[in-house]
């Protein structure tokens, strides 16, 4: 508590006093200082009512008995009972005397003490009114008063009265308080006053927490805060500056009781209706001059659940086991599959579309031309509104093709030019990643970088040392193309004007990998040991996660977040997760699953569908509902 009351003026001024009376922040004008320690504070206030009077000290006189003034913001003072002493000192006209007591505790109406807070790091303190700012030393220890006394001007004025942790009023402020108060002429006025602790750093915290998405419930938000010396604030006085609490909520599934946490102690009552599709909800709190607060989970993601599906019977007629490797949404906004289908002699495998609706029907099963032991790259939906695949027959010529398969099965092949540019080497394709570009035609990923129109013709724009790939491309939201090329010396991520071909290179990477587009407007890539994101301006972030596959497909989700393929270091032959990353980088979701993972993507229904690499017959699809 602060009250203002409090050091004693002189009984014989000093001779420079009366100069300088009325002209302010003067030692001369403070005339002494002291703080009362322990003992001070407990003849002070341990009396056990709200009669006892503030301590004051006089050479040649006890303490008398002086109301108090309430601890709201504007209170009216009141002048000290007659009979008080005496001091040959005395203000000049228009001022009056005004005691000022910083306390770390008060006593209300009902008699008991109430602890306030005064800082332990408290060395000084100033108080301000108009022009005129006192300083005084503190040293605050628990069970603490400190005192200094000045002249007001009689009549309405405002009190501004901040701690420091050193002194002279330097270092940094503690709390900052301001009241007014009616100080009246030929008496000695005190005001009570309790200390607005500043907030420096705080904490979120929910009791219970967090809760479960699809479940209704309440919980209560509390915040711990401390001041810029790492003491907790507590007590009944508010905030000088105030917390503002933020629901990131915006679906109006949930509500808070109040906006903002203005005082030690409050709480803050969060209210969820239920509603699965608004989960996750994080709240989030800020407050000017104060370090950044955690944000905090409220409502955790609904559970996770795991569905597996059984592909359409394999064609062509005798195969008997299927292999999906990849995945994506159709034109017709079906689930489209492509791998590999073998017979029970596995002498000879060749490829495989089948068709699947979000419920998990199988509805129709297409053979890939031209595909003897095919290797099959990524599946993507065309300009034409044809599925476009990557793929590799072996082991006879290592032909390269793109597939063009339309929804009722009708099919092409186009072969890609021939390898590494030399005519005579077969046009071989390491099947990578497809697109469809900005410019309406496809582009491709693998042993080059290749432009296909959707008439079938295609253009390698670039060509990469024999036995290296590219697999990481991406429609820029610049209206370029991004992708990583494989050179001497390294990886490099590189745009390319689609109107020109012309590539630049623009940041280096550790490897190749897949790459998407990131709610925050971002390239996110995948790399040996971790993930990135590189703005379109070229600058690269990059964040270290364990068991990243650098070729697995990295998606971005319908909740903002994305989502890739998870290894299991230490058991690589064990079942994969699926983890969700933020766009901060970080890890907040892992699902575990019962398979391996080949292709993962976001299908019609939000939900996030894969293939597994390794299954039996009949190969599952699964369906992640996060």
């Amino acid at each position: 508590m602060l009250l203002l009351a409090g050091w004693h003026r002189l009984a014989t001024p000093a001779p420079e006093a009366s100069a300088v009376r009325g002209k302010g922040l003067t030692d001369a004008n403070l005339r002494a200082g002291f703080c009362l320690a322990a003992l001070a504070a407990t003849l002070v206030a341990c009396g056990g009512g709200g009669s006892s009077p503030p301590l004051r000290v006089s050479p040649t006189s006890s303490p008398t008995a002086s109301a108090t003034a309430s601890v709201a913001p504007s209170v009216a003072a009141t002048a000290t009972p007659s009979g008080t002493p005496t001091f040959s000192a005395s203000p000049p006209a228009g001022f009056a005397v005004v005691q000022i007591t910083l306390s770390d505790s008060t006593t209300d109406t009902s008699t008991a003490r109430r602890p306030e807070f005064l800082s332990t790091s408290t060395n000084s303190f100033t108080v301000t009114v108009g022009s005129q700012t006192t300083v005084a030393a503190c040293a605050a220890r628990s069970g603490t008063s400190c005192y200094t006394e000045l002249d007001a001007p009689v009549g309405s004025d405002a009190f501004t009265i901040v701690t420091y942790d050193q002194a002279g009023g330097a270092g940094n402020a503690l709390s900052r308080t301001t009241v007014t108060a009616t100080i009246t002429a030929g008496e000695v006025n005190s005001v009570n006053v309790s200390p607005e602790a500043i907030v420096a750093s705080a904490t979120l915290a929910a009791s219970p927490g967090p809760l479960t998405g699809g479940t209704a419930g309440t919980a209560q938000l509390s915040l711990a805060a401390y001041d810029a010396d790492g003491n907790a604030i507590t007590g009944s006085a508010p905030y000088a500056n105030s917390i503002t609490v933020t629901n990131g909520d915006t679906s109006g599934a949930s509500s808070l009781s109040a906006a903002a946490f203005t005082a030690p102690g409050q709480t803050i009552t969060f209210t969820y209706s239920g509603n699965s599709a608004a989960a996750p909800i994080t709240i989030s709190a800020a407050g000017s001059g104060v370090s950044s607060i955690a944000s905090l989970i409220v409502v955790s993601r609904t559970p996770a659940t795991v569905t597996y599906f059984p592909l359409p019977a394999p064609s062509p007629s005798g195969a008997v086991a299927a292999y999906p490797l990849t995945i994506t949404v159709g034109p017709d906004g079906n689930l489209w599959i492509a791998g590999q289908v073998c017979p029970a002699s596995h002498a000879q495998c060749s490829g495989y579309l089948d068709q699947m609706t979000t419920a998990g029907t199988g509805t129709a099963s297409y053979a890939f031309p031209l595909a003897a032991y095919p290797t099959v790259g990524r599946l993507t939906t065309g300009p034409d509104g044809a599925l476009w695949i990557l793929n590799t027959t072996y082991p006879a010529t290592l032909d390269g093709y793109v597939d063009r398969v339309t929804t009722s099965g009708v099919a092409s092949a186009y072969p890609t030019p021939p390898a590494e540019g030399v005519a005579g080497l077969g046009g071989t394709l390491t099947p990578g990643a497809i697109i469809t570009g900005p410019d309406g035609n496809l582009w491709a990923t693998g042993d080059g970088l290749f432009r296909i129109l959707p008439n079938g013709t295609i253009t390698e724009i670039d060509i990469l040392p024999v036995g290296q790939t590219s697999s990481g491309i991406v429609a820029g939201p610049d209206g370029n193309i991004w992708t990583i090329i494989a050179g001497s010396s390294g990886y490099t991520i590189v745009r390319v004007n689609p109107s020109t071909g012309a590539l630049t290179s623009v940041a280096a990477t550790a490897s190749s990998g897949s790459m998407v587009v990131g709610s925050d407007g971002n390239i996110w890539f995948l790399e040996a040991g971790g993930i990135g994101k590189i703005t379109t301006g070229g600058t690269v972030t990059t964040y270290s996660i364990s068991g990243i596959d650098p070729e697995a497909d990295l998606v971005s989700g319908p909740d903002g977040d994305i989502y890739t393929r998870q290894v299991n270091t230490q058991q690589p032959t064990q079942p994969d997760s699926i983890i969700q990353i933020n766009t901060a980088g970080q890890v907040t979701q892992t699902y575990a699953l019962t398979v391996q993972v080949a292709s993962l993507c976001v299908g019609p229904d939000g939900a996030l569908w894969f293939v597994p690499s390794q299954t039996s017959t009949p190969a599952p699809v699964g369906r992640l509902a996060p």
